[in-house]
């Protein structure tokens, strides 16, 4: 079989993945993107679009209202559970929902026509370099020569070259459900943050009058319920309430498990030779409370592509990151912490009830530093 080669290939095709490639093949260079599945799928997620990720979208497309093609879900509030308390908080920022399968498939497909040769259906058994300053790359369509690769394979990991440290006990679950009519009601334009015994669940409305259930909880709390999902739904009085002659869209949800929640990736002396660029959660995992994860994807591929363009190296291109990084991962990581203590979790909704400058100063400082006023900008000008 004939070997490929590209100037760039990227391993993953979700929106890291391609919108690296939308970049990159914008930008006139050979772009191969390996997708290991043949059909765009569902994939745990909270399915939030912020203010700066549909920023990022906009710019990488050709269409100048992607979320409104695609059908996405205005969100302006969150709303906070704890038990019997809440509290209702208005975003500092407009954000959307919005499906994975939908989003992923529409990323893969303006990737394609700006020039990028994607390859669905295949595999990456192992990465190695060339010994001339490239990689090659062994798959299951074959091999591929790249003097660059991208690695953007999300909480997944690759064989030889795995993200180093301990892993959270998390299990993470998605289920989509078409709410009854009041109920649905109640989610018009909020997010909700339900926190419980052991984790937490994000609930709101994605495209087509489907909700997104997802959630978040400790491999003790989902074996004290027997690892059945009904069972731990209905043991949080207001996901139940929710839920109520809700209709599940799949047999069962989603799971991955072993979430690297906090992660950053440090540059290592290998980076400085090795032309491996990470992006997404590969290079950054931020607790998925904030709604920031889409975002992080979106605007580490930028720099990885900018980084790419001009001739910088891996480990130039990783440290630039983290350092943009590492204050909203570690700032979320402890507000994350101290939202699982089940004694606070009512107390801290109280104190968001009281003082919702709280949750808006929260929400700015976990998003990616500098981004808001020029997404703002962005956004002030497309309203006028």
């Amino acid at each position: 079989m004939a070997e490929l080669s590209a100037d760039v290939a990227i391993v993953g095709g979700g929106p890291a993945g391609a919108a690296v490639a939308c970049r990159l093949a914008g930008a006139g260079r050979r772009i191969v993107l390996l997708e290991r599945a043949r059909e765009p799928r569902h994939k745990v997620c909270g399915e939030f679009v912020s203010f700066e990720a549909a920023h990022h979208l906009a710019t990488l497309g050709s269409i100048r209202d992607p979320l409104g093609h695609l059908g996405a879900v205005p969100i302006g509030q969150v709303r906070l559970v704890a038990r019997a308390t809440q509290a209702t908080v208005s975003l500092p920022f407009p954000a959307w929902g919005l499906s994975r399968l939908r989003l992923d498939a529409w990323l893969l497909h303006e990737a394609e026509r700006a020039g990028a040769d994607v390859r669905r259906g295949w595999t990456v058994q192992g990465i190695a370099a060339d010994g001339t300053g490239g990689m090659r790359l062994a798959t299951t369509g074959g091999p591929l020569a790249a003097r660059r690769v991208v690695l953007a394979t999300g909480k997944h990991e690759l064989r030889g070259h795995q993200r180093p440290g301990s892993r959270d006990a998390l299990v993470g679950l998605k289920l989509h459900v078409r709410l009854s009519p009041s109920q649905g009601r109640a989610l018009v334009r909020h997010v909700e943050l339900v926190l419980f015994e052991g984790g937490y669940a994000g609930l709101q409305q994605v495209e087509g009058g489907i909700a997104n259930l997802c959630l978040l909880v400790t491999k003790e709390r989902f074996a004290w319920s027997g690892c059945d999902w009904r069972r731990l739904l209905l043991e949080v009085p207001h996901l139940k309430e929710r839920l109520v002659d809700a209709a599940p869209c799949w047999p069962r949800p989603l799971a991955i498990c072993r979430i690297p929640h906090g992660y950053l990736h440090r540059a290592k002396s290998e980076d400085d030779v090795t032309p491996v660029y990470r992006v997404g959660d590969q290079l950054a995992v931020i607790p998925s409370f904030t709604g920031d994860g889409m975002a992080m994807a979106l605007h580490t591929a930028s720099l990885a592509a900018d980084a790419i363009l001009a001739g910088r190296s891996a480990a130039s291109f990783h440290a630039e990151a983290v350092r943009l990084l590492e204050r909203p991962v570690r700032l979320a990581s402890l507000v994350s912490r101290a939202g699982a203590v089940l004694r606070l979790q009512e107390p801290i909704v109280r104190a968001c009830r009281l003082a919702p400058a709280l949750v808006r100063g929260i929400a700015r400082h976990t998003r990616i530093p500098g981004a808001i006023p020029e997404v703002r900008s962005a956004a002030g000008a497309r309203a006028g």
